[in-house]
């Protein structure tokens, strides 16, 4: 499992005609977990690498809603290491009171270039209700690691949220249904679940939207069928009724024997209504089994639910 957050401050400058300079101050963290047994206990590794970025680029934005970005970056590592627990394990292969455990902590600084410097082009969207989807590659032009030649280079997602956004606010949230509960057979939880979904922006026909689950999803090591939870993005095209969709969605399994994951593409066609009511969707859901190429597999969904529609304040 890897992990990234971020968090950090930012200035931007227009500059005119849809031209604008930004600069940022960033604390990430990058790193991964990974768990692994021998024959009397299971091992929990968790490696961090800690920096301080700052990049500067120039962004073009197509009417305040399309834009793009490019630039550099500089960023500076603070702290790196290894981290080990161990312990026994319960019936479902977990650390029993991992905390209390015997702690390995190996510090990996002097293994890393204190300074990584690179490239940084993006594109994305921006709503007016302060959210934007970006879409960002990286490529470092100074080594990561002092023993080879290893070099940054990451193609990220990122949803953001801006707090206070000044862009003027939208009306299209005020006639059209965002809350939308429903039941998929098949699909993204794997034999079936139950979803919630959000749409939390939209500018003209684009729309985006947040879905939560959980499901059942059978497995050959189980006696009974293993909870799934599916989570994802889904991007929304299309006027009045009919809409295209793409989108993806991660889905944790669980079951006696631990607990596996899988990424699913969702592609499709929805039917909903401005003013809510009736949901149907129609999706092509092919996954990647525990996010290995190998293990590819055609599947799809059908999904019927309810759209509801957000209650307007009564006037005083």
């Amino acid at each position: 499992m890897f992990f990234a957050p971020t968090t950090g401050v930012f200035l931007n400058v227009n500059i005119g005609a849809g031209f604008s300079a930004q600069t940022s101050i960033n604390y990430s963290l990058h790193g991964g977990v990974k768990y692994y047994k021998t024959d009397t206990a299971t091992i929990k590794e968790r490696v961090a690498y800690h920096s301080i970025q700052t990049p500067l680029f120039f962004q073009y934005s197509y009417k305040e809603f399309i834009f793009f970005r490019v630039g550099g970056y500089t960023s500076f590592m603070t702290n790196a290491y290894l981290h080990k627990r161990y312990g026994p394990t319960d019936n479902k292969g977990k650390l029993i009171n991992p905390i209390k455990r015997k702690i390995e902590f190996t510090d990996l600084k002097d293994q890393f270039n204190i300074v990584d410097a690179g490239l940084l082009i993006s594109m994305g969207m921006q709503f007016a209700n302060g959210f934007n989807l970006e879409l960002r590659y990286t490529q470092g032009f100074t080594p990561v690691l002092k023993a080879n030649n290893a070099y940054n280079s990451t193609l990220t997602m990122k949803l953001n949220y801006i707090i206070n956004y000044s862009q003027k606010a939208t009306q299209f949230f005020s006639n059209s249904s965002r809350h939308i509960i429903y039941v998929e057979g098949a699909g993204a939880g794997v034999s079936g679940s139950i979803n919630y979904e959000y749409i939390f922006a939209q500018h003209e026909h684009i729309r985006f939207s947040a879905r939560a689950g959980i499901g059942v999803a059978p497995f050959e090591t189980s006696k009974i069928s293993a909870v799934s939870l599916p989570i994802g993005i889904i991007g929304i095209v299309g006027k009045r009724n009919h809409h295209l969709e793409l989108g993806w969605v991660h889905t944790s399994i669980f079951e006696s024997s631990g607990a596996s994951m899988i990424g699913v593409l969702s592609g499709g066609y929805r039917f909903q209504r401005p003013q809510g009511g009736l949901f149907v969707r129609i999706a092509y859901t092919p996954y990647i089994a525990n996010y290995n190429l190998k293990r590819f597999g055609h599947w799809g969904g059908v999904s019927v639910g309810y759209a509801f529609m957000k209650k307007k304040a009564k006037p005083s």
